[in-house]
């Protein structure tokens, strides 16, 4: 994982530019963001994706984050990164055709009319959980491509007990914070 967040750390230089308008560095400064944060987000399970070659799909990829840094770490692996809103697709067009990732494709459309299965479904907190998984379960192959069985790999903040009860399901989840001393990551989770 620790290679991840170093490897991440400098291809963000490579691409991070394609975020940042010329007329709003503010912005960064303003929020205290640093570059590599959402990169680092990711937990260490998807690092077989590469060799295994996986089929992971982005629901809600906004912008891009996680799909744009986990395509260019695992370039083996193959990325759909999915969203309703076309102007967040042509954002990760653009840093896809300015980074030069070529196992990402953008699909601007709801991840329910998508039509293929994937072994993995990761996501940033785009809805309650109980209300995603009729989106992702769908889409998901069985089997065991990574580290992981095949499944949902969901990133969220706060107090998830009442959410996830909702569900009537048994989730893992991982702390990030025991990856992270940052306070950032005090309430920041993986859902398995």
């Amino acid at each position: 994982f620790g290679y991840y967040c170093t490897e991440s750390s400098e291809h963000n230089a490579e691409y991070n530019y394609l975020y940042i308008k010329e007329n709003r560095p503010e912005l960064i400064e303003k929020f205290n963001i640093p570059l590599d944060e959402y990169p680092r987000r990711c937990i260490n399970q998807i690092e077989r994706w590469a060799r295994e070659k996986a089929e992971i799909l982005d629901i809600g990829c906004g912008g891009g984050f996680p799909s744009v840094p986990l395509a260019i770490m695992f370039p083996d692996a193959e990325f759909i990164g999915v969203d309703s809103i076309a102007k967040k697709i042509r954002v990760v067009e653009g840093v896809k055709e300015g980074a030069k990732i070529e196992n990402l494709r953008a699909l601007n459309c709801r991840a329910e009319s998508v039509g293929e299965k994937f072994d993995y479904v990761v996501s940033r907190a785009v809805t309650e959980m109980a209300r995603f998984m009729p989106w992702a379960w769908p889409l998901l192959r069985k089997g065991h491509q990574g580290t992981l069985p095949n499944g949902i790999l969901y990133l969220k903040g706060g107090d998830l007990a009442e959410e996830l009860a909702a569900t009537r399901r048994r989730w893992d989840i991982y702390d990030i914070r025991t990856m992270f001393e940052d306070e950032f990551f005090d309430t920041k989770r993986v859902v398995y």
